[in-house]
């Protein structure tokens, strides 16, 4: 059953088989060569995820990667070491692996994410502007200097486009193709890969005067298996028409579809906490991988 959800309400591994060059040094280097003899296509890394996907020709798609130097939560966290390789070069290595991006983008403000971004394949045709960079800049305004620049670099208009967070390096090459084919299928406005939440909304609650118990209009005493399940956007996977991207004041429209991805490549990094707990996910999933 294919994981296709219409985004009406609330909404909710790349780890690589990367080659022996870029990890020989690492102590993962057994149980990644296995990995990358079963690849689908060996001349490039490839994913931990479910094999036998369709593929899809590339169809000039951008994928675009905002990555700031400045971080207050995890200082350096695009570039610190994750499983063996900078953070940010495992969403790189995802786009490069995938068969729907053309080209992937990295917009930084930081020479040192930039030089590690071209080393691992991406293109960095322009510096990101210090307004942009700093903790009130915006998303979106990041998001539309990129494709100012690129559409000015190309002298073509970009009528379709993806965003890459660095910060979720579980989202692997197969999420990226189905997510794709989602927005291709549906004629979508935008996809958003969104995961399930880990505890029911409504079993949620709210305190007043700091500890009396105060439940939601919506609560509801009964079976997790009983209530409707609701979802959140994980931050892995965004597409978007730019005719749309550029109307609206939000991601989801009447015509934005959810791809549903599972818990554990599903962790957005924001904390060390974070960062320990994905790399560990990361581990188990490899592990379980090389096992089967």
């Amino acid at each position: 059953m294919k994981e296709v959800w219409r985004i009406t309400g609330p909404i909710t591994l790349a780890f690589y088989r990367v080659t022996q060059r870029a990890i020989k040094t690492s102590k993962l280097v057994t149980t990644l060569c296995h990995l990358t003899s079963i690849s689908e296509k060996p001349s490039r890394p490839g994913s931990i995820g479910a094999r036998g996907r369709k593929t899809y020709n590339r169809n000039n798609l951008i994928a675009i990667i905002t990555a700031r130097g400045g971080s207050k939560g995890l200082p350096g966290k695009n570039i610190k070491m994750f499983l063996g390789l900078p953070l940010i070069a495992h969403t790189i290595v995802a786009a490069k692996d995938s068969h729907s991006i053309e080209r992937v983008i990295v917009s930084t403000d930081c020479e040192k994410i930039a030089s590690i971004a071209r080393r691992y394949g991406a293109e960095v045709p322009f510096t990101r502007p210090q307004v942009l960079a700093s903790d009130t800049a915006t998303s979106r305004d990041v998001i539309l200097h990129a494709l100012e620049n690129l559409e000015a670099e190309s002298k073509k208009v970009i009528e379709t486009f993806c965003i890459l967070q660095p910060t979720s390096p579980l989202r692997n090459s197969q999420d990226i193709d189905a997510a794709v084919q989602i927005f291709t299928e549906k004629s979508a406005d935008s996809v958003i890969s969104i995961a399930s939440y880990e505890h029911p909304i409504q079993w949620a609650i709210s305190l007043r005067n700091e500890d009396q118990i105060v439940a939601k209009e919506n609560f509801k005493n009964v079976r997790r298996q009983d209530l409707e399940p609701y979802f959140r956007p994980n931050g892995a996977i965004y597409l978007f028409r730019k005719g749309f991207y550029m109307r609206a004041s939000t991601s989801i429209g009447g015509n934005s579809f959810g791809y549903i991805m599972p818990s554990e490549r599903s962790i957005d990094i924001d904390t060390e906490y974070d960062f320990v707990t994905a790399e560990a996910v990361g581990k188990y999933l490899l592990d379980n991988s090389s096992h089967g």
